[in-house]
């Protein structure tokens, strides 16, 4: 389903124009960050989510790509019901497999028309994975999982017990 977002109206004389929402590419897959995409091999990391929503699923390509979509942006500006194409077209140009995108995150925070409008671009219902530190994993041709992920200094932790 396409969305079609609107022109915003001009602002008035001393107004501040709102940013538009965009997603960047992560400089790291294993460590999206809010309003970034990435793609990787096997899987993908999130940063920390507090009340974020998240997406995954297997692009063109066959590899796993993670969307890390956050409530209210570094601007201070919320995520709304227009955002949700770029969204869309982000999917789209990753040439997703539609059966394969996973929708989670804390959607008690979200509001219940941009949720449903994400579900329809994900063609799945959105689970609350709750606060926390995700991964994406592929698990078949198809298919990604969402898992409890260590969180950075973990990783450092765990690398570093394993090499002394």
């Amino acid at each position: 389903m396409d969305f079609t977002v609107p022109a915003d109206p001009p602002a008035a004389s001393g107004d501040r124009m709102p940013m538009a929402f965009a997603l960047t590419p992560a400089a790291n897959p294993n460590n999206i960050r809010e309003d970034e995409f990435g793609v990787a091999d096997g899987g993908v990391i999130f940063s920390m989510i507090t009340s974020c929503m998240l997406m995954a699923g297997i692009t063109g390509a066959g590899k796993v790509f993670g969307i890390h979509l956050a409530l209210i942006n570094a601007q201070g500006e919320p995520f709304t019901i227009d955002d949700v194409q770029v969204v869309a077209d982000c999917i789209r140009e990753r040439e997703a497999n539609p059966s394969s995108v996973i929708l989670f995150g804390e959607t008690e925070f979200w509001d219940a028309d941009i949720l449903e409008a994400l579900q329809r671009i994900t063609f799945c219902e959105a689970q609350n994975s709750g606060t926390g530190h995700f991964g994406v994993r592929k698990t078949g041709d198809a298919s990604v999982a969402n898992y409890a992920a260590p969180s950075g200094r973990e990783r450092a932790s765990h690398a570093r017990s394993r090499a002394g």
